[in-house]
């Protein structure tokens, strides 16, 4: 079996959550009123380990390549 090997997998990462977000990922409670609360938590967890993992992360703008 070939496990990959995390980068940082020991560093602690601080996202800050509602209550509501955190019970929508925890446990996966509905709230019905707002039906994209989980995708939106989970938009931010994922925000954050991509400024852990890849610091400096900048977009490629196609239009600044001169070719």
């Amino acid at each position: 079996m070939n496990i990959a090997s995390i980068p940082r997998s020991d560093e602690k990462l601080t996202i800050e959550l509602t209550v509501k977000e955190a019970m929508a990922l925890g446990s996966g409670v509905n709230f019905w009123g707002d039906p994209l609360l989980a995708a939106q938590a989970r938009k931010k967890v994922r925000a954050s380990l991509e400024q852990l993992l890849i610091p400096g992360n900048h977009r490629l703008y196609y239009e600044a390549i001169d070719l």
